[in-house]
């Protein structure tokens, strides 16, 4: 509802029908994970308004920056999922640095008509190679480059094969 995304379940029960069909027409598939770095500061210094006006411009801009076909989800808390069918995972790495670029030049302007300062995400990214992947491992992976992100700093993107 805050975000204007779908929540975690539709994404399972869609991701999991996107990527069985990845699969079966030996297609490639990647599943990009992306996290709001320091939301809990955010959150803190700029109150529940602030950081859920970072989340609505987040998902705002995953929206704007991904192609038709691709399909957003909010993952939990801060996180957010997206699947990106038929795209290989040198194609989705061009895709997270703009969207990347994207969210770090976006302004956060609450409804006062307050500015805030930009946000920077960390993004995690995974490719389903084998035809027998399921959503779970390419959901640990993109999880795990998305940890190693974070690790580095934030403001990144990983991929895990």
């Amino acid at each position: 509802e805050l975000t204007g995304l779908y929540n975690r379940q539709w994404m399972q029960r869609k991701f999991d029908r996107l990527l069985q069909r990845s699969i079966y027409k030996k297609a490639p598939s990647c599943i990009m994970m992306l996290e709001m770095d320091n939301f809990k500061e955010y959150s803190d210094k700029h109150g529940q308004l602030g950081s859920d006006q970072a989340l609505r411009d987040i998902a705002y801009n995953v929206l704007n920056c991904l192609r038709p076909d691709d399909h957003a989800g909010r993952y939990i808390g801060e996180q957010f999922a997206v699947f990106l069918p038929g795209a290989s995972l040198p194609d989705v790495c061009i895709a997270a640095e703009r969207l990347k670029t994207a969210i770090n030049s976006s302004m956060v302007v609450l409804p006062s008509g307050d500015a805030l300062p930009a946000v920077s995400i960390s993004l995690g990214l995974s490719q389903a190679y084998l035809s027998d992947d399921t959503l779970a491992k390419l959901f640990a992976r993109a999880d795990e480059a998305l940890q190693q992100a974070k690790e580095s700093g934030g403001n990144c993107v990983r991929s895990v094969k």
